[in-house]
This record gives structure tokens, sequence and C-alpha cells, in this order.
């Protein structure tokens, strides 16, 4: 077990975006997260990186859990060296090396050199992207992950979330990327959360 949510509750004003929602992620689960916009995907997540809390519920991780989070819009800083924000903040007990975060950067087409000052939205994405992937955690959150990726680069994020040892949670309206990497999917809708074991297309 890395997570389970057990009857947790969130309203937000007058829309119950939560009703008494109880499921469990374990620790290889390929998550992916459905539901119309303003269901309460973003609200699920954020009590999952204890954001927010639940109003009413319990909320269960394992351990010292890690979670690495890929938000919609990264906030990225300016004046940085981009292999040098990759870098910050590694757990010192599981730090990640150059080659591996270079390796990781030329996957993602970004220049290790170069200064965060001038990329595009495509290129903060897919920095944060790799910034999320290198750090060392137990537990994925990646929101919108193949947005301003090529078919060949994510075609590679597919086979590495595959071989990925830990548990990941996808919220994507990429349907071929999702057929391609969960193994369950939950559908938010009306505040219920229900189970569909399979990919996308089983879904």
């Amino acid at each position: 077990m890395v997570i389970t949510f057990k009857d947790v509750s969130f309203r937000y004003t007058d829309k119950n975006l939560l009703d008494k929602v109880s499921f469990s992620i374990t620790d290889q689960d390929k998550t992916g997260l459905v539901g119309l916009n303003g269901t309460g995907k973003s609200t699920l997540i954020k009590l999952i990186e204890d954001e927010i809390r639940p109003q009413s519920g319990e909320i269960i991780k394992s351990g010292n859990m890690i979670i690495s989070y890929l938000e919609q819009e990264p906030d990225i800083p300016l004046n940085t060296k981009i292999l040098d924000y990759v870098m910050k903040n590694n757990d010192k007990d599981h730090k990640v090396n150059d080659y591996e975060a270079k390796s990781m950067l030329t996957k993602l087409k970004l220049d290790p050199e170069a200064l965060t000052n001038n990329l595009s939205g495509g290129q903060r994405k897919r920095l944060a992207l790799a910034k999320c992937l290198v750090t060392y955690c137990d537990f994925l959150i990646l929101d919108e992950p193949t947005n301003h990726l090529d078919m060949e680069t994510a075609s590679w994020l597919e086979g590495y979330l595959r071989q990925y040892p830990g548990a990941v949670v996808m919220v994507s309206h990429d349907r071929f990327f999702m057929d391609r990497t969960a193994d369950i999917v939950y559908e938010l809708e009306q505040g219920k959360l229900t189970r569909y074991p399979g990919n996308y297309t089983n879904y």
C-alpha cells in the first residue's frame, strides 16, 4: 500500500467535489485519473500532496512517502541554468548525478547549459517533467505530461513509465498515452470515484 483514502469528502462552496471517496493505490500501480473539467481532479491531487486536508474521512500514506509532482502549469525561476534547476533540492541520500540529469534533459530535447530565461511554454513544461522524473520519490503525479511533447518524446515517456518501479497517477486528455501507460483508470464524476481495471480503452 502507498496511499489509501477512506470515506474522504471535500466540498467547495456549493459543490460536493468528493463525496465519501474510498480507494487505494499500491506501490506499482499506473493509475489514470479522468473526469470532466471542474469535477475535482485537481482537488484529489492536492489531497494526495497534503496541500489541503479532507473535510471528513481519512488519508493513510506509507511511511515517509516522497511525492514528485508535475504541475500542469509549472513555475520555473529565471536566471537559472537548466541543469542546476533539475539538480536542485535532490534528496541527499539519493542524489542524481550530472550524467543522469543531462541524459534526461537530452531525451526531452533541452540544453543542460542554457538558462531558463528564454524558454517557451513547451520547453518550461519539458524542463519541469525532467526535474520530476529525476527526483527520487515513491510516487509520481503527472498532470498533462504529454503537453508539448512530439510523438518521439511521448513514446519515450510511455516506455519510461511502463518500466518505472513506483506508483504513478496521471491526469491526461491524451487517450493514446493513457492507453499505453495506465493499468487502472479512475473516473471522477459528481463526487464519486469509480474504478476501471485496465487501460483507457477498457474504461
